[in-house]
């Protein structure tokens, strides 16, 4: 591969945030286009519309002003099993037949006990 002594010149340009607030004042106004603002100011289309996306997600994030508090919770196990029932030691836990929440419900009553 040769080597060129031409200097490599940096094409992309860079657009200050008050171009871009400008545009994107213009692209929300009622009955504009953002192609058509693009073309006027020189800018691609695509560029526009990220443009649009960082700011609408900016916004977004924004909102998140504090973090959420957990509230204390107790529970009192005969409010949530009130017909429990109690299980006989030589019986099996689930009989055939019975609902599987039934024996679920059994086990969990059992355990906060």
């Amino acid at each position: 591969m040769q080597e060129s002594n031409f200097p490599v010149i940096n094409t992309r340009r860079r657009h200050s945030a008050t171009f871009k607030s400008k545009i994107l004042e213009l692209v929300e106004q009622p009955g504009a286009s953002v192609a058509a603002v693009a073309i006027k100011h020189g800018v691609n289309a695509n560029l526009v519309f990220e443009w649009r996306r960082a700011k609408l997600d900016r916004k977004r994030f924004a909102r998140v002003t504090h973090q959420p508090v957990l509230l204390p919770v107790s529970v009192d196990p005969q409010v949530l099993f009130p017909t429990a029932p109690t299980r006989e030691p030589d019986k099996p836990a689930h009989k055939e037949g019975q609902p599987w929440n039934m024996h679920w419900r059994a086990c969990l009553a059992t355990l906060l006990r």
